[in-house]
């Protein structure tokens, strides 16, 4: 159910973007890439978590499975302490940096704006959360006592047609949180790109967020589907 619900997340935006006029020729092809090696992963902890269940001597699927739901047993093989997490890895439409990507399997979820990570949670002062700031068009976060200015961003979505609005935050933990003063944030939470400083080339970041870098974003994601 949750990959299901996360498959939704990841296309509804980019069919919108594509339906509007401003998503580009690879955005739809970046659901596969990004969401396939997600699914790949869930169904085969899912199967781990299946078989480890049904193999104790003496217990039947049944009470394996009733067992699991009451408290989770020591001998799952799966080791308990590790949580998982998930992030877009090399996805074609979002810009990395140079930092390691976040560990897959961790003993405590650290959040990240590792670009193609979620977007991480934290309380606003007016109640809401951070995660409400994002589901409409492109949100590019401006983080700290004083941010760069984002108005070569601004002006490149404009020019393209993208869908983007500019949060300023100089809530000290939230810069903390977020890694980076800069933050751009997809329709679907995840991060799109991050830095220190504006974007040396902000229409071809955008150009690249919104898949319409040309052939070359194209073949990259097929070449990496087919390895």
């Amino acid at each position: 159910m949750h990959t299901g619900l996360e498959e939704i997340m990841n296309l509804a935006w980019k069919l919108a973007a594509v339906l509007e006029g401003w998503g580009g020729q690879a955005l739809l092809a970046s659901y596969e890439a990004e969401r396939r090696p997600i699914a790949v992963r869930n169904v085969e902890y899912a199967t781990r978590s299946y078989n480890a269940l049904t193999a104790v001597p003496g217990l039947n699927e049944t009470d394996a499975l009733a067992g699991w739901r009451t408290s989770p047993p020591r001998w799952l093989s799966i080791p308990e302490h590790l949580k998982s997490q998930y992030c877009y890895e090399d996805s074609p439409i979002c810009a990395p940096d140079d930092a390691p990507m976040p560990a897959a399997e961790t003993a405590q979820f650290m959040p990240s704006t590792w670009p193609g990570s979620r977007a991480p949670h934290a309380w606003l002062a007016d109640g809401r959360s951070t995660l409400d700031l994002f589901g409409n068009g492109f949100v590019l976060l401006r983080l700290g006592a004083t941010p760069p200015d984002a108005g070569r961003l601004v002006e490149a979505a404009k020019a393209r047609g993208v869908p983007l609005s500019i949060v300023s935050l100089n809530d000290p933990q939230l810069a903390t949180l977020y890694e980076r003063p800069l933050v751009l944030v997809r329709p679907d939470g995840h991060v799109a790109w991050r830095g220190h400083e504006p974007a040396t080339d902000a229409v071809g970041l955008i150009d690249c967020v919104r898949g319409a870098l040309g052939d070359a974003v194209t073949n990259h994601a097929a070449e990496r589907l087919e390895a």
